[in-house]
């Protein structure tokens, strides 16, 4: 009986679970000898992989339903390796899909075929070429309701991240079914619009944790909400527009008014380890305040995905402006002291 059983499972599994297979053919010499992998975009496992040894390979592998994954291949440049992801569709249906390398591999130049998912996308990226720049936006839009209970919807949905505003995206997020609102590039880009709503401008700033060069632990809601306008320029070690933002602008913002009481700069540095964070703080010595955001926590609580990013903060607390730059920065601050 046990046995019996142990086959109905074994079928059942054979029968819910469908085949694909990925043709890989072009290989340039650089990528060869390199580790090619199917990875999935749901849980970033590993599906299948293989270190090709000649211009073609084949990849495989069985799934329950349709899934956005990513065709992972590396190549050699000057210096080192460079590793490249091509987004693929695999439909779970006995499907073929071939990915062809071609001259342009360094930049993602794979022309991916078969599957009806890929072909679907490839028809919209064809249409889009023939759309101007104003129409391209509701096109996709569209696309991605029409597709919106599979992979491709959510891959669109992940495209217009940019181009729409919070609410409507948002409103795409909240259309689609559960299984497709699971990919991690949708949930961590609508925890990150959350934040933004949270944070906008008339919004009472959000509180995290940081650290002093000296290692003391402190809060945001020890500086902001005191009394004075707050100038928060959020930068990381590595980050060169930031240094140069600092030196054309907060610099001589800086000296104009040192000696304001109602106003400050702070320096919050993050994405980047503390230890780097102290070496940069040593070589360039602000003349403001800085914290170090030890845990990361700016882009999450702030829902800012590019730095420099800087925000005006009015003496009691409320988020006056964000994401301001270059003359931006003078002007808000200027109107606000001179109010």
């Amino acid at each position: 009986m046990k046995k019996l059983l142990g086959v109905v499972i074994v079928l059942a599994v054979s029968f819910a679970a469908k085949a694909y297979v990925v043709n890989v053919s072009d290989l340039p010499e650089a990528v060869i000898n390199h580790p090619i992998a199917i990875i999935s975009e749901l849980d970033n496992k590993t599906l299948d992989s293989i270190q090709p040894e000649s211009k073609n390979a084949i990849l495989h592998g069985t799934l329950d339903k349709a899934e956005l994954c990513k065709l992972k291949y590396s190549f050699d440049i000057e210096g080192g390796v460079r590793t490249n992801f091509i987004p693929v569709f695999l439909d779970a249906g006995n499907d073929t899909v071939n990915f062809r390398f071609t001259e342009n591999y360094e930049n993602g130049g794979v022309v991916v075929a078969g599957g009806e998912l890929n072909d679907r996308r490839e028809a919209i990226w064809k249409e889009m070429k023939n759309l101007k720049r104003d129409e391209l936006v509701e096109y996709i839009k569209k696309q991605a309701i029409e597709n919106i209970s599979n992979p491709l919807g959510a891959y669109l949905v992940s495209v217009l991240s940019s181009s729409l505003s919070p609410d409507i995206w948002m409103g795409l997020y909240h259309e689609m079914p559960a299984d497709m609102a699971e990919y991690p590039m949708l949930k961590n880009e609508a925890e990150r619009l959350r934040a933004v709503k949270a944070t906008e401008e008339g919004q009472m700033f959000q509180d995290m944790p940081c650290l002093t060069p000296d290692g003391k632990q402190v809060k945001l809601s020890d500086y902001l909400g005191k009394g004075k306008y707050v100038l928060l320029d959020f930068w990381a070690s590595w980050c060169g527009p930031c240094r140069r933002e600092a030196k054309e602008v907060l610099m001589p913002l800086y000296e104009k008014y040192k000696d304001n009481d109602n106003f400050c700069i702070i320096g919050i540095m993050t994405s980047d380890s503390t230890e780097k964070h102290l070496e940069a703080l040593k070589s360039i010595n602000y003349p403001w305040l800085q914290l170090i955001d030890s845990e990361r926590l700016s882009g999450k609580t702030f829902g800012f995905q590019f730095i420099p990013f800087i925000m005006l903060i009015s003496p009691d607390g409320k988020i006056l402006r964000r994401n301001l730059r270059g003359e931006e920065i003078w002007k808000y601050v200027d109107d606000a002291l001179e109010k």
